[in-house]
């Protein structure tokens, strides 16, 4: 995807657009239509749309914090494969815990409220994360992964009990087609988005690290390498560095570091903007049923993996 090109790419800048566009003509409509003049029907509509962009939001943050986590596990961390997912294996644990406790915990509560909690606590675990990154210990991470993961899992659940409540009768392969979709495309572009910060964040503290060293054309050619590479050794071997090669790894992995921490800032953020827009767009009486509408946690966490790994790095 290259260091720059990608932030500037047609199809980034189509979705941009395109998002944009809806999200204020979204906002112009609840400005320009008071509730008591919509129709059943149009509340049905703009609840749903509402609830597609809310999933849309919830699995971008999702692959937004997994996709720069499990790479900084690799570089940081300098775990192999099987260390790495046991590293990452609190995460999962706590979207367990948040399936199986979500309906006692919000059982006929408020959808808005619990989107509103649930958010809140994504964007404090995901601050935590983000909390010194290169020095941070491993232990001190279980606690925010265990509540990122339950957090942002049991709030899809209730996003999926209401998605089902409001979406057409009798028709439960379009229901289930569109809330497929809207978890495909919240996931791609998170993978897209974290990606693209990932590199465009590291790329920046690369450069600056390394300028003294290396022309800005031998740091570019460096970074490429160490970025696609999956451990040490084969980055040194891959970018035939020798007296340099020690300097420029820990540059780099300084500058993922910061970067990881950068990007998941980003996340807070958006979690933040997201938990603001649902308290003033989301209808206070739609209600968590407690059926758990949702797909099962070994599909969830698989369908996660495969866009982790055919998404951008």
């Amino acid at each position: 995807i290259g260091i720059m090109p990608g932030w500037t790419g047609p199809v980034l800048i189509v979705m941009a657009v395109t998002g944009s566009i809806g999200i204020a003509l979204l906002l112009w409509w609840e400005v320009r239509t008071p509730e008591r003049r919509l129709s059943d029907f149009s509340l049905k509509v703009r609840d749903l749309v509402m609830l597609i962009a809310i999933g849309v939001i919830l699995q971008l943050i999702l692959m937004g914090v997994f996709q720069p986590i499990f790479r900084y596990f690799n570089v940081v961390k300098e775990m192999g494969l099987w260390l790495r997912i046991l590293a990452i294996a609190p995460l999962f644990i706590g979207m367990y815990v948040g399936i199986r406790l979500v309906g006692r915990l919000w059982r006929w509560a408020s959808v808005r409220r619990v989107f509103v909690f649930g958010l809140l606590t994504v964007a404090a675990s995901t601050a935590l994360l983000a909390i010194r990154p290169a020095s941070m210990p491993y232990w001190f991470q279980l606690f925010p992964l265990l509540l990122f993961g339950f957090a942002i899992q049991s709030t899809k659940t209730v996003w999926s009990n209401a998605f089902f409540q409001t979406v057409v009768d009798d028709f439960i392969g379009l229901n289930a087609a569109i809330q497929n979709a809207t978890l495909q495309i919240g996931g791609s572009l998170g993978a897209l988005l974290s990606g693209q910060l990932v590199i465009l964040f590291g790329y920046r503290a690369f450069s600056a690290r390394l300028a003294p060293f290396a022309s800005v054309g031998e740091t570019r050619r460096i970074y490429e390498i160490f970025s696609s590479s999956f451990t040490r050794e084969d980055a040194l071997i891959a970018a035939n560095l020798s007296t340099l090669g020690t300097i420029a790894w820990e540059q780099y992995v300084a500058a993922f570091a910061a970067s990881f921490g950068r990007t998941l800032l980003v996340m807070v953020v958006i979690a933040l903007v997201a938990a603001v827009l649902v308290h003033f767009f989301v209808r206070p009486n739609i209600r968590f049923t407690g059926q758990a509408a949702t797909v099962d946690l070994a599909a969830s966490v698989f369908e996660d993996l495969y866009l982790y790994r055919h998404g951008s790095r």
